[in-house]
C-alpha cells in the first residue's frame, strides 16, 4: 500500500472520530453548576464523569494524529531511502511517542478519578511527562534528522549531482544569432 493512502485512511479515521465526538450527547455537569456561595461562579462536577463517553475516543484520536505525524515525516524521505533501518528508527520513535502519550493520558485520568497525583522527578507526574516525555520525543525526531541526514535525506551523491547541476546552470551560454544578415558583416 502506498504511504499516501495509509495517511489518507488515518485522516479519514480522525475525521470519523471527530464527527463521533460531536454527535455524542453532552456529559452531565460538563460545564459545572452554580456555586452555592459565590454568584456568577460555576463549580465543576465529578472530574472523570465530565468526560463522559469521550475518554476512549479522545485517546485514540491523539494516537492516530501521532501516527499521521510520523507518516508525514516518512513521506518527506525519498522512497528509495526508506530502508529497513529507517522504518525501524521511525517506528521506535512512534512507539516512544505513543508510550509518552499513554502515560500522560493515564496520569490525567488517574488524577480526575482520585483527585490526587503522584510525583516524579520533583514534579507532578503529568508535568514530568510533558517536560521530559513530549519534548524528549520531539528531540528524538531532531536527532534522527541530524544523524540520518546523509543517509536518508541528502547523500553525498545527491550533493555531487546538485553541485554539477549548479555549475552547469552558472556557465554562461552565448546564444547563436540565426537572424538573416547576422553573418554578413563578418
Amino acid at each position: 500500500m502506498r504511504l499516501m493512502y495509509l495517511i489518507f485512511a488515518l485522516v479519514l479515521a480522525m475525521l470519523g472520530m471527530l464527527i463521533w465526538l460531536m454527535l455524542l450527547p453532552e456529559p452531565a455537569m460538563s460545564t459545572g453548576s452554580p456555586h452555592p456561595d459565590i454568584a456568577l461562579m460555576n463549580v465543576g462536577g465529578e472530574g472523570l464523569a465530565r468526560l463522559g463517553d469521550t475518554v476512549g475516543i479522545v485517546f485514540w484520536l491523539q494516537a492516530t494524529a501521532q501516527c499521521v505525524m510520523i507518516l508525514l515525516i516518512a513521506l518527506g524521505v525519498s522512497e528509495s531511502r526508506r530502508t529497513g533501518l529507517f522504518w525501524s528508527v521511525i517506528g521506535a520513535i512512534l512507539l516512544l511517542s505513543l508510550g509518552v502519550w499513554s502515560a500522560l493520558y493515564l496520569s490525567y485520568l488517574g488524577y480526575l478519578d482520585t483527585g490526587e497525583t503522584g510525583y516524579l522527578l520533583g514534579f507532578p507526574t503529568a508535568t514530568t511527562v510533558m517536560l521530559f516525555g513530549i519534548w524528549g520525543t520531539g528531540a528524538t525526531l531532531c536527532l534522527l534528522y541530524v544523524l540520518g541526514f546523509r543517509r536518508f535525506i541528502f547523500s553525498k551523491e545527491d550533493e555531487a549531482a546538485y553541485e554539477e547541476l549548479l555549475a552547469a546552470s552558472l556557465t554562461p551560454e552565448i546564444p547563436e544569432d540565426d537572424s538573416p544578415g547576422a553573418t554578413e558583416g563578418q
